[in-house]
């Protein structure tokens, strides 16, 4: 996370949207690197063909012929400090899934282990930031309060249940995030991530109408969504040791 923001303000978005969707096909390699993981021809044509479509989709204005803002040069550390980004989140997210799956605990007593780590280390970091960071942050105008900008038509500030959704669903996101790898793998978590940058688009577009809808990104869309199901739908590769008969059943799902 610390990452993703210093890299926002060095490097051009084009690029950082490259950069980080690469995430979808280096999980799927270090999957097959670490745990042995194969993967049909099918399903790493769709993986390459998802990680297109979700960089057109970020990279298709909101409103065509409107001229957005200049973005900054890609300067070398915005592209080392992405290409960190998407390093750890493939690392921690495969190692992540073998921690939680080859684990004979309960979900609920890894979470709270994860929580208590989470706690320990924040700890050990507030020293710093409130040496560092805190004293540049608050130099700043708050013009807003704490929280910053308005959020019709939620109110201002604190007076905004803004801050508290986004504090809510980001403490739900970690439980069901680590749900989703306990349970799944690390690449359904990205497919995940991918749905719910949809799933936002429309809502700021037809619930919230902070933005206007673009016909050519709700295409897009529905490739994503396609895609995700179809990689769901491929075919596993067939074990060695398997006969002609079971090979047959895999390929035509006939499998009873």
């Amino acid at each position: 996370d610390v990452a993703e923001v210093m890299a926002g303000g060095r490097i051009d978005p084009s690029t950082y949207t490259v950069l980080v969707q690469s995430r979808i096909v280096g999980t799927a390699i270090m999957m097959r690197v670490t745990s042995g993981i194969p993967r049909s021809k099918l399903q790493w044509s769709i993986l390459f063909v998802l990680m297109l479509v979700i960089i057109g989709w970020n990279l298709t204005p909101n409103q065509f012929g409107v001229q957005g803002k200049e973005s900054p040069p890609s300067e070398a550390v915005g592209l080392v400090l992405t290409v960190l980004r998407v390093v750890l989140s493939v690392l921690c997210g495969v190692f992540g899934q073998r921690a939680l799956q080859e684990s004979p605990l309960p979900f609920h007593v890894q979470q709270a282990q994860i929580c208590t780590t989470s706690l320990l280390w924040s700890c050990l970091m507030i020293p710093p930031l409130l040496h560092y960071v805190y004293p540049y942050v608050l130099r700043k105008p708050w013009s807003y309060g704490l929280f910053g900008g308005p959020a019709v038509p939620f109110g201002e500030g604190f007076n905004s249940i803004r801050p508290w959704v986004v504090v809510g669903t980001y403490i739900f996101r970690e439980y069901t995030v680590n749900f989703c790898v306990k349970n799944f793998d690390a690449l359904v978590k990205n497919f995940c991530h991918a749905f719910s940058a949809v799933l936002v688009y429309y809502i700021n577009s037809f619930a919230l109408h902070a933005i206007p809808f673009n016909y050519v990104k709700g295409i897009f869309t529905i490739i994503i969504g396609m895609e995700i199901v179809h990689f769901g739908l491929a075919h596993e590769v067939p074990s060695v040791g398997d006969n002609t008969a079971d090979v047959e059943d895999k390929l035509t799902g006939d499998v009873s």
